[in-house]
C-alpha cells in the first residue's frame, strides 16, 4: 500500500511536562492561502492521555470551544483520536488550549457530517444499521429491494455520496442546496418503503450523477493490459463476484464520520483478493477521503 500525504498545515503539540497530558496545540499555516475548515487529527499517544475517564476538548484563547470529537477507531472501547476543524488565515500561527473533561460534560456541537445506512427489516419498516453483511448468492434484485439508498450514504454540510452495496459497488453523488443533514429521510416513500425519491430536484437538492453500470465517483477496478476489471456486477446479476461484503460505521460526529467496507475473496482472474476501504468525510469539504488496502494482487 502506498499513501501520499500533502502537508498543508503543520501541527505542534505542546505541554508543560512530558509526563502530563498536553495542554495546548500550535497550528501553523505555511502557505499564503486561507485554509477554511482545515481538518486535524491527533492520536491518544500524541496527546499523552492519562487514564480513561477524561477526554480532550479544544478551546480558543477566549475560552470558546472549537468543534471537535474523540473517536474509537479500533473499536476496543477506548478513544484513539481527537478530530477537529479550524480555519487558518494565510501564514497564520495560532495557539489553542486543550482541556480534559468528563464525557458527561463534553459540549454538543453542530452536526456537520452524517452516515445513513437504511435497510428494510420488515414490510414498510426501514431501520438504520451500523453494520451489515451480504454473501455471494441471492443479491437483492426483487420488488422488495431492501436498501434505502442502495447502501451506505454519507454527507457533510456541502455534498453527499452513496455506495451501491448490492454488489454493484459503484459510487453516486448528491448535490446539496442546504447545509443541514438530510440523507436520513431521502429515498423513502410516505408508506415507509424504499424508493427513488432523489433524482428529482427538491428543496434539499438531488442525485446529480447517472451511474448506471459505470464506476461512478469512486468505484474500484484493476487495470489489466487492455481493459479494466471492475469490482462489481451489473444490476441484472444475482450472483456476486465477491464471496462476502461487510459494512461497518467506525465513527460519526459533528466534524467527521468514518465507515469501513470489507470485501472478502474478490475473484480476480482466478485469484481471490480481499479489499478493505476506509471512507472519511470531514465537515466543510467538497469531497471525501479514502484509504484502500488489498491482499496480494495477481
Amino acid at each position: 500500500m502506498r499513501i501520499i500525504y500533502f502537508l498543508w498545515a503543520l501541527v505542534f503539540v505542546l505541554s508543560s511536562c512530558k509526563e502530563k497530558p498536553a495542554t495546548s496545540i500550535v497550528l501553523k499555516n505555511p502557505i499564503n492561502e486561507e485554509r477554511v475548515d482545515e481538518s486535524f487529527r491527533l492520536s491518544r499517544t500524541e496527546l499523552r492521555a492519562v487514564g480513561e475517564e477524561l477526554l480532550p476538548v479544544v478551546k480558543k484563547a477566549d475560552g470558546t470551544y472549537i468543534p471537535c470529537q474523540v473517536d474509537d477507531m479500533d473499536q476496543d472501547g477506548l478513544w484513539d483520536e481527537l478530530a477537529f476543524v479550524y480555519t487558518l488565515g494565510g501564514h497564520e500561527t495560532v495557539e489553542l488550549s486543550l482541556d480534559w473533561i468528563s464525557a458527561t460534560d463534553y459540549p454538543v456541537f453542530e452536526r456537520r457530517t452524517n452516515i445513513r445506512y437504511g435497510k428494510m427489516t420488515s414490510p414498510g419498516r426501514v431501520e438504520e444499521l451500523s453494520s451489515d453483511t451480504h454473501g455471494k448468492q441471492n443479491l437483492p434484485r426483487s420488488v422488495n429491494y431492501p436498501y434505502q439508498m442502495d447502501g451506505p450514504a454519507w454527507e457533510n454540510d456541502k455534498v453527499g455520496f452513496r455506495h451501491y452495496f448490492d454488489g454493484r459497488n459503484c459510487r453516486d453523488l448528491f448535490g446539496k442546496r442546504v447545509s443541514e443533514m438530510v440523507l436520513d429521510t431521502v429515498g423513502l416513500r410516505a408508506d415507509g418503503y424504499p424508493d427513488n425519491t432523489y433524482q428529482v430536484l427538491r428543496e434539499w437538492g438531488c442525485d446529480i450523477l447517472s451511474v448506471a453500470n459505470s464506476f461512478g465517483l469512486g468505484g474500484i477496478a484493476i487495470q489489466l493490459q487492455d481493459t479494466l476489471l471492475r469490482m462489481g456486477v451489473e444490476q441484472k446479476d444475482t450472483v456476486d463476484i465477491i464471496d462476502s461484503s461487510h459494512f461497518e460505521v467506525i465513527a460519526e460526529g459533528p466534524v467527521r464520520s468514518v465507515f469501513r467496507l470489507d470485501f472478502t475473496r474478490w475473484d480476480v482472474l482466478g485469484t481471490k483478493v480481499d479489499v478493505h476501504e476506509t471512507v472519511t468525510i470531514w465537515a466543510g469539504k467538497n469531497g471525501y477521503e479514502e484509504e484502500i488496502r488489498t491482499s496480494p494482487l495477481p
